[in-house]
């Protein structure tokens, strides 16, 4: 998460210059778009990587609500070379990770490992993202995952609860649905719609990549546009984002009947000041929390 923090430091140019102290930055743009930061880090022999895809939930097409989420789930499992297991004991066998968690603005995909792997554990990002093989099977399999863990949200009160904040707060609003998506669409999805979306947003010139650890910035810039230069851009992969959410102007209330629940869930979104939020941002902001409450008799 430590090239999270900086990206998202990065993004804050209000902080005064004694607020914040970075190391040194190299910054590189690569022929077909790639956004590039590194940071050195010697503290520790380890390698991270964040790739932050312009592309999530908001991305869907109508009618196929968990789409983003399912091709990020997919992403990891298999190569054009490795199968699902073999990637699997690659990454392991470098004592590394390889993840891809979709949001609705973005999906980040993150890898680990150590500092002498770095030649090895780029090669498999590489593949992951480059290459990803989206076998039928495995994406069927994800598919059921997906689906089966929207059906099991049902029976959790604090899931609920978060779904139909989202939806009562933002309205039709992209932040609104549910980033995995709706029982009524992930069981239609298939290969097909995993591959279009990926063919489709998964290209560098929407991508950031932050490298944090112990490389030479230089030489790390080397390989890393040996790695990903060949990565075709695409023109119309430039994620369009909607609208900010539109302003509530009155106090609203909803109550969620929950008879079996245990514990009572209570969100609340409170009116930002204008004066220290940029204009861009959402204009509520949603706090959540769980309060014990007695079974009902």
């Amino acid at each position: 998460m430590r090239a999270l923090g900086l990206l998202l430091a990065l993004a804050a140019p209000a902080l005064a210059a004694d607020d914040l102290r970075l190391p040194p930055i190299t910054r590189a743009t690569f022929d077909n778009g790639l956004r590039v930061l590194i940071v050195e880090y010697h503290e520790l022999p380890l390698v991270e990587f964040h790739l932050i895809v312009g592309a999530g939930a908001a991305e869907d097409p109508p009618g196929k609500g968990g789409l983003a989420a399912l091709t990020a789930g997919t992403l990891t499992r298999g190569t054009g070379k490795l199968s699902a297991d073999e990637l699997a004991r690659a990454i392991e066998s470098l004592g590394g990770r390889i993840t891809a968690t979709p949001g609705t603005d973005g999906t980040i995909v993150t890898a680990e490992f150590l500092s002498p792997d770095f030649a090895a554990g780029l090669d498999l990002l590489r593949q992951v993202l480059l290459d990803p093989a989206f076998a039928r099977d495995e994406v069927r399999r994800r598919r059921d995952e997906q689906a089966a863990g929207i059906v099991a949200a049902l029976e959790d009160a604090s899931a609920i609860a978060d779904e139909c904040f989202a939806g009562f707060l933002y309205g039709s609003h992209p932040y609104g649905r549910p980033i995995e998506g709706l029982s009524a669409t992930v069981p239609k999805l298939g290969r097909g719609d995993v591959a279009d979306f990926y063919e489709r947003w998964y290209r560098p010139n929407d991508t950031i990549l932050v490298l944090v650890g112990d490389v030479a910035a230089t030489e790390a810039t080397v390989r890393l546009r040996e790695a990903f230069g060949a990565w075709r851009p695409r023109a119309d992969a430039v994620a369009v984002r909607a609208a900010p959410p539109a302003r509530l102007t009155a106090r609203r209330v909803l109550l969620v009947d929950k008879p079996d629940a245990t514990q009572t869930q209570i969100g609340s979104a409170t009116s930002r000041s204008r004066a220290t939020i940029p204009p861009t941002s959402p204009p509520w902001s949603p706090t959540r929390s769980s309060a014990a409450a007695s079974p009902r008799s």
